[in-house]
């Protein structure tokens, strides 16, 4: 190609037919190239900045990577054109300036692969050194050294913007080469640079934080740019003139940075001075946490006590020493408004962990590395120890449209009242729990459970009065129940976090925050929540990587002691897997067949192991479920001394089949079906000491018990007689359904199980229109044979040998004409 000065093509602007911006996508700023396309020449752009200027159609590609040059090695290799090291060279050195040699933050992996692809097609990295690493010429030197003389640094909205403007008799290039290195000596958030030559002021700005809004701010200067670089030539100003504009416009480009109290985790547990070592020990070890601060009766922070202290204090025997004896007093703390950069200043020159977050002395937070690289990078791998991957979506994923697709228009305006109530008590709200998980995967749910950071009942009782709603508070627990008029009921607590003292204990609760309240949960899965507040109303907050587990089918444990904390989640793992067709992550199986080898299941107690039981038995199919539980050995772990063997499930799977013949006719309990066939191996006795621990109902307790005795009194090879159901309906006129169906289940036979269920279909439509009144109307002599006839009735009815009333009439005139008032059924 021949090389034309922009003067050159001023003269010649209609003969201009194509246009090509390589690397920049604003026409306004190649003032002969917009007036050429404003003449009717083709328009073809090749960047990777964002595109604002919807005015003018382009061809070409404008997408979100590192560097231009990756686009047109991606085209290249498209069209399966062969490189030479030369090009390959010069496109490297494209990819490797633009990019930060990979280490800038728009860097993606589209750049690295092509990158790869130039160094295997003989890009060589001595010359690209050379351009890369050039130190700065005369003209730029002077320039440096004039900006640096000039430099001002400004605090805007909390943040540090270096500011330099400076005078040069002609055009000095290289100028964001200045700006990154006066960024690198002054350290700032911002470096923005103005240099005035005879025809323009050239702006050149960069930014290493993300809310001072670099492009938006050069735009309005007419440039433009990435969000934390950018620049712009401002033709026919003065100097004076684009430095005042730049000091007015700062403010509104540059947001109040992440504070303190954005990122401080509150409260924070803390210990008093008097206390031992031996009670600071139990404390760090209850919390997790590397150490502890020291507050006095006014919540005043003296010092901190680190794990390390605390155990070589308790090597040398000194649990009974107060706190105070070896803490450290010197402590470094922050405000509640000291800006992000300046906290990871102080972590990086400190090499500390964490900050008090005091306001007048008095401790109101805490901000951990692990708050830091969360907020600051939005890489966020939970503040505990988890078996999750370190590559999730964390948070803010906003999940706004899943609500307003799948949740009812009712459900979803009372979950916006509960975010307005909590914005006005100045308290996050969530939704959490299972209701969350399906959502994500569509399925129905009702379930509501409600989180709030600070007085759970007390939000409880406004939108009760809000709603005109029923409220149940237990202040003592801070949980709190809402029955709304339209049916739905809300579970509302505040966050809370647990500690088991002891393996299958039950769990002692604190106050805490959303983050360790769902640490607490069973599996990645089940904790994930929704904020409901205004400003982030549908926003997914994930810490453990649930959403991906959820997408990927997986059912993972927060961390590897929480079989052994909680054993109930291994039944509660097979019934997910089970009823979603999920697979028990691998490393969560091996802790679950570990802790049912150590017999963790038998340190539950009764009561709590049936309500876990009870919600399989309630599922559509429960087989799945238990005949694994059954697979891995907790059968024999849950009820003690019954092992569900073949016959025990197969009269688990007849059962099942009875209930769905039987559902849409009788009002079926399934899970006193399910429960009778698992206890069936019992005595009568165990049987009743095991509901009687169980404090079931009169109700229940004798469905269950009545199994056992039509198993005993009605033996499973005479129902296949032709008078059979004669003596069943003898029998069992008065008992439940359930019963009788869990009874057939337990004969093993699929033929005892279609009769069984062939005569209670006939007894549910059972409807005699004779009564003893009608029959004497007839002719029938009185006496107990009017009972006699009626008994025959209903049993005609029972088996189909009648069918309808007129049916009924015509058997009954025939039984009184052969003189039945004596007859026998």
């Amino acid at each position: 190609f021949d090389f034309y000065r922009s003067s050159q093509l001023e003269e010649a602007i209609n003969q201009i037919k194509t246009v090509i911006l390589v690397d920049i996508n604003e026409l306004t700023r190649v003032d002969f190239a917009q007036r050429a396309v404003q003449s009717g020449a083709e328009l073809i752009i090749y960047d990777h900045h964002p595109y604002h200027d919807e005015k003018y159609q382009f061809k070409g590609i404008i997408e979100p990577v590192g560097a231009t040059s990756t686009l047109l090695v991606e085209l290249l290799r498209q069209e399966d054109i062969t490189l030479n090291p030369i090009e390959a060279t010069v496109l490297a050195i494209g990819i490797y300036q633009d990019t930060g040699s990979l280490r800038f933050l728009g860097t993606t992996h589209r750049d690295a692969q092509a990158l790869a692809y130039l160094l295997a097609a003989g890009a060589n990295l001595t010359v690209v050194n050379t351009f890369l690493e050039r130190p700065l010429n005369m003209e730029q030197q002077q320039l440096y050294n004039l900006l640096m003389a000039n430099a001002e640094e400004k605090w805007i909205n909390g943040n540090q913007v270096l500011v330099a403007g400076g005078r040069t008799n002609k055009y000095v290039g290289g100028i964001a080469l200045i700006s990154r290195k006066l960024g690198e000596v002054y350290g700032a958030d911002a470096v923005i640079l103005a240099v005035s030559s005879p025809k323009q002021v050239d702006l050149v700005a960069r930014s290493r934080v993300d809310w001072i809004r670099i492009d938006q701010l050069m735009r309005a200067f007419g440039g433009g740019g990435h969000a934390k670089a950018g620049s712009a030539k401002v033709k026919s100003a003065q100097l004076e003139e684009v430095l005042q504009k730049l000091d007015n416009m700062l403010p509104d480009y540059i947001s109040p940075p992440l504070t303190a109290k954005d990122l401080m985790s509150s409260p924070v547990k803390s210990i008093k001075p008097e206390q031992t070592i031996s009670e600071a020990a139990k404390l760090l070890l209850r919390y997790g946490h590397s150490g502890m601060p020291v507050v006095d009766e006014e919540e005043k922070l003296v010092g901190i006590i680190s794990r390390r202290d605390v155990d070589k204090a308790m090597h040398h025997n000194l649990g009974h020493a107060p706190v105070k004896a070896y803490m450290s007093r010197h402590v470094k703390t922050v405000t509640p408004d000291t800006p992000v950069t300046q906290i990871e200043d102080m972590m990086i020159s400190n090499d500390i962990g964490r900050l008090p977050v005091c306001d007048q002395n008095i401790l109101v937070g805490i901000v951990s590395r692990t708050d830091l690289l969360r907020t600051v990078h939005q890489e966020y791998q939970g503040k505990f120890s988890t078996n999750f991957r370190s590559q999730c979506p964390v948070l803010g994923v906003d999940i706004k449209e899943l609500l307003l697709q799948r949740m009812e228009p009712d459900l979803l305006s009372l979950l916006q009242s509960i975010g307005r109530i909590g914005e006005r008590r100045d308290e996050r709200t969530f939704l959490v729990g299972g209701i969350v998980r399906d959502l994500i995967i569509g399925c129905p749910n009702i379930d509501i459970d409600i989180v709030v950071e600070g007085d759970g009942p007390e939000l409880a009782r406004e939108l009760a009065e809000e709603v005109g709603a029923k409220v149940r508070v237990h202040d003592i627990f801070q949980t709190a129940t809402v029955v709304i008029p339209n049916g739905y009921q809300l579970d509302i607590v505040s966050a809370r976090t647990e500690f088991y003292a002891y393996p299958a204990a039950l769990p002692t609760v604190e106050s805490a925050r959303i983050r360790e309240d769902l640490y607490r949960r069973d599996f990645t899965v089940n904790a994930m929540a929704i904020s409901l507040n205004l400003d982030s109303f549908g926003t997914l907050v994930d810490y453990f990587c649930g959403y991906s587990d959820v997408k990927e089918g997986l059912i993972r444990v927060l961390h590897n002691l929480s079989f052994v904390e909680d054993p109930t989640r291994i039944i509660r793992a097979i019934r997910f897997s089970c009823k979603y067709g999920w697979q028990i992550e691998e490393e969560t199986y091996g802790f679950m067949v570990r802790a049912l080898k150590e017999g963790r299941l038998k340190a539950v107690s009764l009561p709590r192991l049936w309500q876990e039981l009870k919600q399989i038995l309630t599922e559509d199919n429960p087989v799945p479920a238990l005949s694994k539980l059954a697979e891995l050995g907790a059968d024999k772990q849950i009820m003690k001394g019954i092992e569900w063997n073949r016959p025990v499930l197969d009269a688990l799977t007849l059962g099942r089949q009875a209930i769905l013949q039987l559902k849409s006719a009788y009002p079926i309990t399934p899970w006193r079906i399910y429960l009778a066939i698992l206890l069936s191996p019992y005595s009568l006795d165990q049987l009743r000491e095991l509901l009687n621990t169980l404090v079931f109902n009169k109700k229940n307790k004798q469905a269950i018990e009545d199994v056992f005795s039509l198993v005993k009194n009605l033996p499973f090879e005479r129902v296949m007689d032709d008078n059979f159901i004669m003596t069943l309906h003898h029998h069992c006129r008065q008992i439940a359904a359930d019963t009788i169906t869990a009874w057939a289940a337990l004969s093993g036979s699929a033929a005892v199980v279609q009769k069984i269920c062939t005569y209670l279909t006939n007894r549910e439509k059972l409807k005699p229109r004779l009564s003893g009144s009608d029959l004497l109307a007839l002719g029938a002599k009185r006496g107990p044979g009017i009972g006699a006839i009626l008994k025959r009735l209903e049993m005609a009815w029972l088996t189909g040998e009648i069918t309808g009333p007129g049916e009924e009439l015509s058997l009954a005139k025939e039984l009184i004409r052969e003189g039945s008032n004596n007859a026998h059924v």
